[in-house]
């Protein structure tokens, strides 16, 4: 007789698959292999799990969908244009200030320049002293002229009166001449007297000849002035200095920097005392148009946003310089959508202005221009807040926001 077994007791037939359950309080041990393949599918997940997309500084899609950028406002009724310096110099005073409404030809900046300071004012003393040197000249020559004349009167009468009494002369020796002849032929004198004779007819007459040579000579002088010459020569240069000087007067025009349009200074560029060469930038200015305003704030979006934005998406804009706690901000409409990327160089044309361009579009690559169209009253073309008050604070073209657009899709 066999004994009890406390132990449970297993089949051994190889084809029994109902082997008799027991509970173990043991884990089994796990391969290295299986630890190693868990390591990698963690570090593959850290890698490659989905992260918020992040864009340049300008632009940034927030967790809400909306894409928050920067952007200005245009007044599509209007011109930019800027004013620009056409000389080197210093910025001696601005005249104007931001918002001010100019007029065509109205100064706005007085440039300085030292050395055209300097030439001018050595070629003003130039135009004095040779005036003062020719009118000096003037009255000498007058005085001594007039002096001259009288004088030259007095010798022309004394030498006409000689011409009268050579007249008497020779008519005497005419005279004795033919008394002479007529006493040769009847031989009561000589050959000798009638050759004496003729000699003393023949020397009256060229002494009269040369009295009358010397009072043509003597006539001459007074029609013609005195020391004409010297008059022409400082005369001359007295006309060389004030050209000299005109010309120099002339150029202190474009110290004198104009606005060429009727319109309204948006920003100045410039401050007293800056050292700006020519063709420099001074103030960006609006011509002003008859129409009403017709704004539109522009943004630009890396390709990938613009990509997902579409016409008639909402948009938020909000201005810094008006109180948002007090007025709210504007609702719009995206209006337009470039179809093809744009440059930074397209973007200067429109804001005129480099360091604007590196707000509204950081970095180098190419971006999608979306225009937005704010809400207005269509009867006062005024902005429509969403406080529903109206601020005081204009706004300009140039004025830049905030804006948050809401992809439909």
């Amino acid at each position: 007789m066999a004994k009890d077994n406390p132990s449970p007791s297993f089949d051994k037939d190889p084809q029994n698959n109902h082997a008799p359950h027991t509970t173990s309080h043991h884990n089994p041990a796990v391969p290295m292999k299986v630890w190693i393949a868990l390591a990698i599918v963690v570090l593959l997940a850290v890698i490659f799990w989905p992260r918020p997309t992040l864009t340049s500084d300008s632009s940034t899609a927030t967790s809400s969908g909306t894409i928050d950028v920067k952007g200005i406002f245009y007044d599509n009724n209007a011109q930019l244009f800027t004013v620009n310096t056409r000389v080197d110099g210093v910025v001696k005073a601005v005249n104007v200030k931001a918002g001010d409404k100019v007029k065509t030809d109205q100064i706005v900046v007085q440039m300085l320049d030292h050395d055209y300071d300097i030439r001018l004012s050595r070629a003003k003393l130039k135009v004095e002293n040779t005036t003062r040197d020719f009118e000096k000249l003037k009255k000498d020559v007058e005085k001594e002229g007039a002096a001259e004349k009288q004088a030259n009167n007095r010798e022309m009468a004394a030498k006409e009166y000689n011409v009268a009494q050579l007249d008497h002369q020779i008519e005497h020796l005419e005279t004795e001449l033919a008394t002479q002849k007529k006493l040769l032929d009847q031989g009561l004198v000589s050959p000798a007297n009638v050759s004496n004779a003729e000699d003393r007819l023949s020397s009256a007459k060229v002494e009269r000849e040369t009295l009358e040579s010397s009072i043509a000579n003597i006539r001459f002088n007074l029609t013609k002035g005195y020391r004409t010459d010297d008059l022409k020569s400082k005369e001359s240069d007295l006309f060389q200095a004030i050209e000299d000087r005109d010309l120099l007067q002339f150029q202190e025009h474009y110290y004198q920097v104009q606005s060429p349009h009727n319109g309204q200074v948006l920003e100045l560029l410039v401050s007293p005392g800056e050292i700006l060469h020519r063709g420099s930038p001074l103030m960006l200015m609006e011509v002003q148009s008859d129409l009403p305003p017709d704004y539109r704030v522009y943004v630009y979006l890396p390709v990938e946003q613009g990509a997902s934005v579409a016409v008639g998406d909402s948009a938020t804009i909000l201005v810094p310089i008006i109180n948002p706690q007090k007025y709210g901000t504007l609702a719009g409409r995206v209006t337009q959508i470039s179809p093809y990327v744009i440059s930074h160089d397209s973007i200067q044309k429109l804001v005129l202005n480099s360091d604007l361009v590196s707000y509204l579009a950081p970095g180098n690559g190419p971006v999608i221009a979306v225009t937005i169209e704010p809400e207005t009253d269509p009867t006062t073309h005024e902005f429509k807040w969403s406080s529903g008050k109206k601020p005081v604070a204009k706004i300009l073209t140039g004025t830049l926001c905030s804006v948050s657009i809401t992809p439909s899709q």
